[in-house]
């Protein structure tokens, strides 16, 4: 038997996991129908360019939706969705952490090593 038996972290409940697969099967439907759901309002919805404005607009949790632009699931939209860097808090539309905190993370490290 491939995979192994895992908690699903969304229910609790016990399935046989496959490679890469963290949810269960009805979890993860769930989670492919909310995420079909979000992408479709973001592309009827031009306007809205941020987690924020995504999250209002759908009620769906920010980090579902942050979740699905670090797995690069709202590419289809075509277009930048902003969101706060994890450090700082200042929009960005690209990776975890803005340029300024980047800088500071790479001073720090330079005066460490």
């Amino acid at each position: 038997m491939n995979g192994n038996l895992k908690n699903c972290p969304s229910c609790g409940k016990l399935f046989i996991a496959q490679p890469k697969q963290r949810l269960c099967m009805d979890c993860f439907e769930k989670q492919r129908e909310e995420e079909e759901r979000i992408i479709r309002y973001v592309n009827a919805h031009p306007e809205v360019t941020t987690l924020d404005e995504i999250a209002a607009g759908t009620g769906a949790e920010p980090k579902e939706i942050l979740r699905m632009i670090h797995d690069s699931r709202l590419l289809q939209a075509d277009r930048e969705i902003r969101y706060p860097c994890e450090s700082c808090g200042t929009l960005i539309s690209r990776g975890r952490y803005c340029a300024g905190c980047m800088r500071d993370f790479k001073a720090g490290a330079d005066r460490i090593g």
